[in-house]
């Protein structure tokens, strides 16, 4: 029941005019007579994007007014756009890549910030990529030759699409994975871990991420039996004549699929190589 009373609060908040765009700045025009609308953006977005790392400029973007107003917003609620970086001289910062690189020796050079920033160091990425030059320079050379030229891709704003998917290298042993991925920001809306995988379970999941980061104006999926609630959400709140569902193969969800090869080859492959060994042994039966 809290579920479907959860679902109801949404479709009633987002029966606005402006229900497809999650970030928005109201315009109050002044009672003292006429002037331009004074632009009023909700502090409690502005810290969400501050948090995520957005520039002034997407900031702007999000809330179609100037970067000016952006800097003054800002500095006004007490938020540092420009980040301090941590003061680590190049000798530690390769003690530090090379300690990072013997537990995650697949990392490139943004898997690597988000590990340093795990640690509460904020670095350039040019001096990640620098230090992990100077500490692995055959890895990375053999990264660098086997990039592949992908399709442009291409979406308004965040919140625009979200990509939601199931990863199921683990379901001979009775866990489901599934996850949603913001397509603009790339923010991870949600990745969680399961014993089934049942329609309602993965929408638990995608409605916790709308109440935290917004409901998206749309979602693409592919044709599996575990989405078709999250498509009855999004048609509910968002309109069926408007493609708020879209369903497609697998391998045309890139951005949902290249954080499954992400997650895969450095959380989950730790699991499946040791329920398998386990097995070997005699340790794990499947059948019990």
């Amino acid at each position: 029941m809290a579920l479907v009373d959860q679902i109801e609060m949404k479709i009633q908040r987002d029966r606005a005019p402006s229900r497809t765009k999650a970030y928005s700045a109201s315009r109050h025009r002044h009672a003292d007579g006429p002037g331009r609308p004074k632009v009023v953006i909700p502090l409690n977005q502005l810290q969400m994007l501050h948090d995520l790392n957005f520039t002034a400029s997407q900031m702007a973007e999000q809330f179609q007014c100037s970067v000016q107003l952006i800097y003054k917003s800002l500095y006004d609620a007490g938020l540092k756009k420009r980040t301090r970086y941590s003061n680590l001289d190049d000798t530690a910062l390769d003690e530090k890549i090379h300690e990072l690189q013997d537990q995650y020796p697949n990392a490139g050079s943004v898997m690597m910030d988000g590990y340093l920033q795990t640690q509460g160091i904020t670095m350039q990425r040019k001096r990640i990529r620098e230090s992990m030059r100077r500490t692995s320079p055959f890895p990375v050379a053999h990264r660098l030759s086997k990039t592949i030229k992908r399709r442009k891709y291409s979406v308004a704003m965040s919140n625009s699409l979200w990509h939601v998917d199931g990863h199921m290298k683990l379901i001979r042993w009775g866990i489901s994975t599934h996850g949603g991925i913001d397509g603009y920001s790339r923010l991870i809306t949600f990745v969680k871990a399961d014993t089934n995988n049942k329609a309602t379970t993965v929408l638990s999941h995608f409605v916790g991420a709308c109440i935290q980061f917004g409901v998206p104006s749309r979602v693409r999926s592919d044709h599996g039996g575990e989405n078709v609630m999250i498509a009855l959400f999004m048609n509910l709140i968002n309109g069926q004549d408007r493609r708020s569902h879209i369903t497609g193969r697998s391998v045309h969800n890139q951005r949902i699929e290249r954080l499954w090869r992400d997650i895969f080859k450095e959380v989950i492959h730790k699991y499946y190589d040791l329920f398998y060994r386990m097995e070997d042994r005699g340790l794990l039966d499947i059948d019990k």
